[in-house]
């Protein structure tokens, strides 16, 4: 397994106006998928996420036809639970499923 944590840390600079640093961003994405075919491992790549009043993933849209699965964890705001939602990529985004972990 390979993992990346927080790639939008490391592009954040890069990203913005500037067209190079999207470019950069979908050519390492590309490598990261060939080196996962190649070994036969898994891709993990964590994003943080940005906004005051609705949440967006700091890598952008660019970023959305990236990944095969996402997962996204958030505090339910009424129980405190953690709940993890894991979709399919924006080509297929049905909803696979839904858990709350902690405070029921």
């Amino acid at each position: 397994m390979v993992v990346i944590d927080c790639l939008g840390a490391l592009f954040s600079p890069l990203i913005g106006p500037n067209p190079h640093g999207h470019s950069l961003m979908l050519t390492l994405s590309r490598e990261l998928r060939a080196i996962a075919a190649e070994h036969n491992v898994a891709v993990l790549v964590t994003n943080h996420v940005v906004g005051n009043h609705v949440a967006r993933p700091a890598l952008g849209e660019s970023w959305q036809v990236v990944p095969h699965s996402r997962l996204w964890f958030h505090r339910d705001a009424e129980s405190c639970a953690v709940v993890i939602t894991k979709t399919k990529s924006v080509d297929s985004p049905q909803l696979v499923r839904t858990q709350s972990v902690g405070h029921q």
